[in-house]
Formats: C-alpha cells, sequence, structure tokens
C-alpha cells in the first residue's frame, strides 16, 4: 500500500478505508508525502461530511490537525494553503453571512455591503481576520458601483475603512484598492494619494505590480508606474530618497517611474507656458532626484533642460546642470552620438552639454572669476576629453578654462598638442600667445598666426598685440606699421577703435622711431621650434613640384619610402625651392586604421597607412637627391617623345627617369638615385640623377642566381632555364651566349625580372655562364621499375613512352637507350618550368 492508494480511496470517495490507511502510513513512516495524503482526506472530510451536517465541532478539530501538517508537507503550489482558509472562513461565526454577502456583492453590491453595515458597521465588528478579505471585496464592489453618486467625502472614508481592515498584504485584492484610489484621485485632486500610499504600505506590492499589461494591443501602465505618476502630478513634497528605500530590491525601477513622471511634468508646464512653476520644477527636481544616480529619464530631463534653458533663460541652465551633478551621472549612452529618424547624426547629450556651460562661462566674465565653477567645469571638459579624443574643439576649449583659471602652463601644453593637427589655424597661435610671458616667443607666435590668415577682418587683435610686443621690443616703426594696418581696416569698415589702439598711438608718438628691421623669418622659426619641441628632424627631399585645381603642390620622400605632399603656400620656404632639395622637416605621424568593404563578399576588412603632416621645416645644407642611395639598373625603353627612360632596376622594378642632355641607348647599365611615390592606391618607382655606367661596375649590384637547364632544342637554337619551384622560368637563345649547355647544366645568371605586354613575367639575362655551383631542389635521381606503354599494341613495335613511379618518361630518351621492354633503371630528373619532374637520362640495371 502506498500514498497513492490513499489518494485513489479518497478520490473513489471512501473517505473512512483512506482516513485508516493514511494513518497506518504516517505511524509507519510519517514523511512530507504521507503527510500530504492525511491532509487531502482530512479536507475532504471537513468539506463533504462535517460542513454539510453543520457538525462544527469535529470540523474544527480536523482543521486544527490540517494545520499541524501544513508545514511538514508537500505544498509546492500554494494549494494546501488555500484550501484550509477557505475551509476555515467557513467555520467562523458570520462566515456563511459574509459569504451569501459576498456572492450577493457579485451582481447587487449596494444591498450586500447595506447587509453586513448594518450587521457589523463599518469597522467590521466581529468579522474574524480571516473573513476580512472579503469584507473588502464588498466595500470595493460598492464603492465601484456607486463611484457617480457616492459624495467625496464618502468613498474617501470607505477607502479608510479598507485600510482599517486585516486582510493578507499583499494580495490582488490590496492591490486593486490602490489601482482605484488612483483613479480616483484623477478627478478629485485634493485627495491626498501619497498619504494614502504610504498607508496601503510601500512594502506591500505584489510581483505583477511592477509589470506592465497588455489590453487589446496597448501597453497598460504598471501599479507602481501609476502610483509614481499621481504622486508627481499631485505636487506632493516628500523625502525621495526615504520613499524609494523603503521599496527594497526594486527601488530603482520605482526611480526610473518617478523620473518619467517628472519629466512629462516639466514638459506640461512648459506647454501651459506656467514659467515660473516650471523653472521652480526644474529646481526642485535637480536638488532632490540627482543623488538617486544616474538612468535614462535623468538624462531625458537634461535633455529638455538644454533646450527649454536658452536664450534669455541660459543663465539658469549653469545653477541646474551643476546640481543635476554631470560628474556622476552621465551614462556611457550620453557619450554617444544622436541620430534622428532621418538618419541625420547630431552631437552627443554629453557634448552638447558641456559646450552649452562652456558658453555660459565665456560669456560672463562674473562667472570666469569663481574659482569653484572654472574647477568644475575643467574637470567636466576632463570628460569630454576622454570621451571624444578627436575633437579638437572640445580640447581648445580645454585650453581656454585653463586660462581661466590662471593654468597657463597646462594651457601651454594643450596648444601644443593642438597645433600638431591644426598648424595652419591662425587662431590657436594667436591663442598660444597670450599664454606666454616670453616677448620674443610671443613675437614669432603672432607673426606665424599672421602669415596664416590673410582676410583683415580676423586679423584687428593681432595687429594690436604684435604691436605692443614691437614696442617693448624698441622696433618703434614696425610697431607704428601694425597700428596703421588696424586703423586702416578699421576705418574701412566703420569699426570702432579699442582702447588698447589709442593707448599704443599716444606711446609711440613720443618715442623715436626705430627704423631697424627684425628677421621675422627667425622670429616665427624661434616659435615653430618651441610648439614642436616633442618632435624630431627627419630628412626629406622634395622630388617634385605640380598643380591640381589651380594650386601648387609639392612631393617630399624620405629614405625609407615614406612620402607626404603638401600645398606650396603652406611653407612660404617652398616657393623657390627645386627638386632634389633636402629638407629638415618635423612631421606628425599617424597609424590610420579603417575598414574597407569587398565587392564579392559581405566582410569588412580592415586596412591601415599612415598619415605624415607636415610642421615646420628648414632647408638642409646637404648635396641635392643626397639621402638617397645610389641603385643600378639597364635602360629596357627610351620614350623620345616623353624624354623618359624605363628602367629595369636591381630589385627587378620599372622606375622612370628623365632624359638629360643625351639619350642613353636601350640595353646600357645605368646608376641613378630612387625614390617611390603612391599615386591612386599605385606605387611608382623614380630614378633621378641618371647616368650610364661601365658592364664591370653594374653588374656586381644586379640579381644573381644558380639556374638549371631543363631542355635542349637544337632546331630551334635554345635552351630553357629554371629558377626553382614556382619561379620564373624562361629561354636562353644560342645567338646569346657562347654556352650549349645539356639538360641538367647549372649555369650562373645575373638577371632582372619584366613583364611583356600581356603582364607575364620574363627574364631579362644581363650575364650568363658555366656554375660548378648546384641549385638546390631542381635535380634529383631515382630508381625504381621503369614501364613501357603503347599507343596501339597492334601496331607499334616501339613504346610510345615510359613511367617509372609516377614520372613521365619520353619516348627519345627510351630510343637513346634502346629500352623497348620492362626493366629496372636509375632515373635522373630535373624540375621543368611547369613545376613537374622530367625524366631526361637513364641508366638500366640488371634484372
Amino acid at each position: 500500500m502506498s500514498v497513492r492508494d490513499v489518494t485513489n480511496l479518497r478520490k473513489e470517495g471512501k473517505l473512512k478505508e483512506a482516513f485508516e490507511l493514511a494513518k497506518k502510513e504516517m505511524n509507519e513512516d510519517s514523511n512530507e508525502w504521507t503527510n500530504m495524503s492525511m491532509f487531502w482526506v482530512l479536507r475532504d472530510y471537513v468539506q463533504n461530511v462535517f460542513l454539510p451536517a453543520k457538525n462544527m465541532e469535529q470540523a474544527k478539530l480536523f482543521l486544527a490537525e490540517m494545520a499541524s501538517l501544513l508545514p511538514i508537507m508537500i505544498d509546492d503550489s500554494g494549494a494546501g494553503q488555500r484550501a484550509y482558509q477557505t475551509l476555515y472562513r467557513l467555520i467562523l461565526p458570520n462566515a456563511d453571512l459574509i459569504k451569501s454577502a459576498t456572492e450577493l456583492s457579485k451582481t447587487d453590491p449596494t444591498t450586500a455591503y447595506k447587509n453586513v453595515l448594518e450587521k457589523f458597521g463599518a469597522k467590521a465588528n466581529g468579522v474574524d481576520a480571516a473573513l476580512h478579505e472579503d469584507y473588502g471585496w464588498i466595500i470595493y464592489r460598492y464603492v465601484k458601483y456607486n463611484a457617480n453618486t457616492l459624495q467625496p467625502a464618502q468613498i474617501q472614508s470607505l477607502l479608510q475603512d479598507y485600510l482599517g481592515l486585516q486582510n493578507e498584504r499583499p494580495s490582488m485584492l490590496h492591490s486593486t484598492m490602490l489601482n482605484y484610489a488612483l483613479n480616483y484621485t484623477k478627478e478629485h485632486r485634493d485627495f491626498n494619494i501619497y498619504d494614502f500610499v504610504i498607508v496601503w504600505g510601500l512594502d506591500k506590492f505584489r510581483d505583477d505590480d511592477y509589470y506592465d499589461g497588455w489590453y487589446e494591443g496597448n501597453r497598460v501602465p504598471s501599479l507602481i508606474e501609476k502610483v509614481c505618476r499621481a504622486i508627481i502630478e499631485s505636487g506632493k513634497v516628500f523625502d525621495i530618497e526615504t520613499f524609494v528605500e523603503q521599496l527594497g530590491a526594486r527601488k530603482n525601477d520605482v526611480i526610473e517611474h518617478l523620473r518619467q513622471a517628472y519629466f512629462w511634468k516639466l514638459i506640461n508646464l512648459q506647454k501651459e507656458n506656467k514659467e515660473e512653476q516650471l523653472w521652480n520644477a526644474f529646481d526642485y527636481y535637480a536638488k532632490n532626484y540627482s543623488a538617486l544616480g544616474p538612468s535614462h529619464w535623468h538624462s531625458e530631463i537634461l535633455n529638455i533642460a538644454n533646450r527649454i534653458m536658452d536664450g534669455d533663460n541660459s543663465y539658469r541652465f549653469l545653477p541646474f546642470i551643476m546640481q543635476w551633478n554631470i560628474n556622476g551621472n552621465l551614462r556611457e549612452e550620453d557619450w554617444q552620438k544622436e541620430k534622428d529618424s532621418e538618419g541625420n547624426v547630431y552631437p552627443s547629450l554629453a557634448l552638447k552639454t558641456s559646450k552649452k556651460c562652456f558658453e555660459i562661462v565665456k560669456s560672463n566674465p562674473q562667472i570666469r572669476n569663481d574659482s569653484n565653477i572654472i574647477l568644475w567645469l575643467k574637470s567636466l571638459y576632463s570628460d569630454v576629453i576622454t570621451h571624444n579624443a578627436e575633437d579638437d574643439w572640445s580640447t581648445r576649449n580645454y585650453a581656454t578654462i585653463c586660462l581661466w583659471g590662471g593654468l597657463d602652463g597646462e594651457a601651454v601644453e594643450v596648444y601644443k598638442k593642438l597645433l600638431s593637427k591644426m598648424g595652419d589655424k591662425y587662431y590657436l597661435w594667436s591663442e598660444l600667445a597670450s599664454c606666454i610671458d616670453n616677448n620674443r616667443l610671443r613675437i614669432g607666435l603672432l607673426l606665424k598666426a599672421k602669415s596664416l590668415e590673410k582676410n583683415e577682418d580676423f586679423l584687428g587683435d593681432i595687429h594690436l598685440s604684435l604691436a605692443k610686443c614691437w614696442e617693448d621690443e624698441s622696433y618703434y616703426a614696425i610697431a607704428s606699421q601694425e597700428l596703421a594696418f588696424y586703423s586702416k581696416h578699421r576705418e574701412e569698415k566703420g569699426w570702432s577703435f579699442s582702447n588698447t589702439y589709442k593707448e599704443l598711438s599716444d606711446k609711440l608718438k613720443s618715442n623715436n622711431i626705430n627704423s631697424q628691421n627684425p628677421n621675422f623669418i627667425e622670429y616665427i622659426q624661434d616659435a615653430e621650434d618651441f610648439v614642436y619641441s616633442d618632435f624630431d628632424w627627419h630628412n626629406y627631399v622634395l622630388t617634385d613640384k605640380w598643380v591640381h585645381d589651380g594650386k601648387e603642390y609639392c612631393n617630399f620622400v624620405d629614405g625609407e619610402s615614406q612620402s607626404f605632399s603638401v600645398k606650396t603656400k603652406r611653407f612660404p620656404i617652398l616657393k623657390k625651392a627645386k627638386p632634389g632639395t633636402i629638407f629638415n622637416i618635423k612631421c606628425r605621424i599617424d597609424d590610420v586604421k579603417q575598414e574597407i568593404n569587398t565587392i564579392f563578399f559581405e566582410e569588412k576588412h580592415k586596412t591601415s597607412h599612415r598619415n605624415i603632416t607636415p610642421l615646420t621645416m628648414r632647408i638642409s645644407d646637404a648635396e641635392p637627391w643626397s639621402i638617397f642611395p645610389i641603385k643600378y639598373g639597364i635602360v629596357e625603353y627610351v620614350n623620345e617623345e616623353k624624354h623618359i627612360l624605363h628602367i629595369l632596376t636591381q630589385e627587378s622594378k620599372l622606375a622612370f627617369g628623365a632624359i638629360n642632355t643625351r639619350t642613353i641607348p636601350p640595353d646600357s647599365f645605368v646608376k641613378f638615385k630612387e625614390y617611390d611615390v603612391k599615386q591612386d592606391n599605385e606605387t611608382k618607382t623614380y630614378a633621378v640623377g641618371v647616368v650610364q655606367c661601365s658592364r664591370e661596375e653594374a653588374l656586381p649590384n644586379m640579381r644573381c642566381r644558380i639556374v638549371v637547364v631543363d631542355d635542349v632544342n637544337e632546331n630551334k637554337q635554345l635552351f630553357h632555364i629554371v629558377l626553382g619551384r614556382n619561379l620564373v622560368s624562361d629561354i636562353v637563345r644560342f645567338d646569346q651566349t657562347d654556352i650549349r649547355p645539356s639538360i641538367g647544366d647549372f649555369l650562373q645568371i645575373s638577371y632582372c625580372v619584366r613583364k611583356n605586354k600581356k603582364g607575364e613575367k620574363r627574364i631579362k639575362i644581363l650575364d650568363i655562364k658555366k656554375s660548378d655551383k648546384e641549385c638546390e631542389g631542381v635535380t634529383k635521381t631515382i630508381s625504381g621499375r621503369l614501364l613501357v606503354k603503347y599507343k596501339d599494341l597492334y601496331e607499334d613495335t616501339q613504346p610510345n613512352f615510359a613511367f617509372i613511379e609516377d614520372n613521365y618518361v619520353h619516348k627519345n630518351v627510351l630510343n637513346a637507350h634502346n629500352i623497348t621492354e620492362d626493366c629496372n633503371v636509375i632515373a635522373k630528373l630535373v624540375l621543368g618550368g611547369d613545376n613537374k619532374w622530367k625524366v631526361y637520362d637513364l641508366e638500366v640495371v640488371d634484372q
């Protein structure tokens, strides 16, 4: 017998037999399974026997035993607990009345409520706590049914009556009553929903109350979201941190719901043009919600503050954002660029915010004198630069902030970094000058700025600063000239004159004019040396100049195939420089990685190249072209029309050289300097200083290799050579050499590899001679059984070919050794140009 037998007897209605068996099982082995089987037998007795017979005393005894079994039985689903509670309520005093009222409330809620009110009063006097849930449902149905006829005071009183009950919480009923209160407060703003929720109990939410619902495809906000919205809309001032702490593990969800509700509150205040309330709401939010940490809706509120606090109200933004705690509450998403529905890309929220703060401080001298604000802004921009390393404008703003904070040394380093990437921006040189105390260095920086910008609209302050510096250096004539530039342009534009101009003009009138002219170039060079002091000098050759779209460019190459181009006007020193001139140049070199899509595959391949940016340059005393090594080659073709030599170099590259005083004939050996230039994803080699040289001088520098002869054709007067496996092979005609080799002989050649018109590689032999050395891997000897083969067994009297292992043996080799049948041989093989082994000699051995 077993627990299953007890269950079967119980379901058959044989309760007495089931009870006896269950009792026996428990006595023999009391465990969670036998306890469970006894519990359900007791349940059936109470439900089907004692209650129908009104035998309440026996029902109470069995219920007490059921209660003792609940903690020690299997009840994973809670079915046992619910069954017990249902039966327990039925044996309580007034249970029948409450039960009947509960059923009646589903069809006639008014009569049902009046019946229990008359019997028990509003406080459910005399009703056991186990029946309070039923009592609560009666109240709920009554309030809901009569919502349109009851007075607000009556409804609020009924809600308070419910809160006084002792029903189980959390529960469906408890959540339903809160949901009703939320709907009620939408029409009755005087109802204090916050106090109601506090009494209702912040720890009484069910798990389901945190999740949205769906109705006919539409989202139904969760109960907790509706609570947060109602509290915010009520305008209640409360301790937010204490409020969310009481919600325990789900407090982050609640914080986000509160912030979302506050966001819409701000939006609605703006739409309703309630400005005073709007600004107070922003202020209250920043003070009370910022300590709760970062979140999506916290950032959304910052976003609308960015938009609303603009124009005449922009002054409100800085106090708001400092309380919003931008240093601690920005999420990683806030640093990402924003994209609208049409695919347009905009700066990130963090970047927009930081720039707005910068502009506010920049426009208000009084704020700039507040060291705490400057320190805060500097910390903010440190994060900006970390997240936007390539945003040079933010880096420039950071330098300005350093100047506001009196950190001139740090500002100098920032400007030097910027100028290594943006050395053509005049304003950066000018701004750097304002950080420098050294008068001579400041002059150089200002002169550099002036040399880069030709529009006088932007040069007014630079003229004044230079005039002051030249005056300090006692170059009064130059100072007066700068003032003249300033005044002439201001007069032409009808602009006013600064007080600085007037002071300098009066001062220069009282000084003797010094006609001495300073060396402007030296000043500028000193400034460039200072700015680019962290970069090393490198030698580059100016290889050529060309014009594109009306602008002249210069091309530079170093001795290691690094090259770059730059506009001639960028560096005045280039205007008169000739190709071949050696320059000392400081460069900024960046390794640039990029992804490219292939044509045939949906894949991205990463490639990299080097961007070279020249920073400053000087002409070297070195001889033209001298940094390039001497190279040797042979003239392959002369283009008389274009005056171009096509040269095969010692590395078998095709180089192009200009014809100088006289033409060098084809097949002449030459020496020269060479450099590579990348053009349109192709690298071209150019030869300069080309001069003819002797064969004896050139050959030792050309490629040299041992090759093997794999075929000799007397009829065609040529033989065939192979450089090695998977390497180039070619023919040598008898009229090219006196050597008449045999198959398997080794030769030494000096050569170049060139391509013919079809793009096929060919060997251009410069010198050829016999060799005692061998080339590995191109010959071998094997032994084995030679098997002769016939094309036609009936017609052919001599074998047509043979095989030894997998190696083919030509008929000529068989005839040379009079082989007509299978035999054992030792075979010599040579590697052919097709990378296949070829038998060229045999020796028959004894069978």
